[in-house]
């Protein structure tokens, strides 16, 4: 009979954060069996918050709204909320130049928008969508980036430095 060989470990990139910041090895055994983040991420379900508050909560805890770089970290923040109503701020925001653009690296945000999104929609109110949210649009599986104005929602941070 074969043994298994033991998987190596995975690097805890900020273990001086307790629970419930989301550490690689509080996924094993996660389907992909990876955490495709360099930091600790922070799924804020309670309070919700403002796209403002919501920043300044993260900022508050050294971390700022998380920001994809790539698919697979994309992928994987939509396969964690995927199940939870609602939808998620994220670090993207309008800019003045009318282009919405990551808070933390101002790097355009050029994928993951939802079909026709985004839209920066004003309602008869004058309310403007200067917010980015990730959402699973009709319970679809997948999930994409939406604007949206800014109301309480819940929110993922991101660790980027260690006080």
């Amino acid at each position: 009979m074969a043994v298994a060989a033991a998987k190596p470990p995975i690097s805890r990139p900020c273990p001086h954060r307790p629970a419930p910041w989301v550490q690689p090895d509080n996924f094993l055994p996660y389907f992909r069996n990876l955490f495709p983040f360099n930091n600790c991420l922070l799924f804020v379900n309670k309070p919700k918050m403002t796209c403002k508050a919501a920043r300044n909560y993260c900022e508050d805890r050294h971390a700022t709204l998380v920001e994809f770089d790539n698919p697979l970290q994309h992928d994987w923040c939509c396969d964690m909320i995927q199940g939870s109503r609602g939808s998620r701020y994220v670090g993207a925001e309008l800019n003045g130049a009318g282009k919405y653009e990551w808070i933390f690296s101002g790097d355009p945000v050029n994928e993951f928008w939802c079909p026709g999104q985004p839209d920066n929609y004003t309602d008869h109110h004058g309310t403007f969508e200067t917010c980015v949210v990730m959402v699973h649009p009709n319970r679809d599986p997948d999930c994409c980036l939406n604007d949206i104005p800014d109301k309480a929602r819940k929110f993922i941070c991101m660790e980027v430095y260690v006080p």
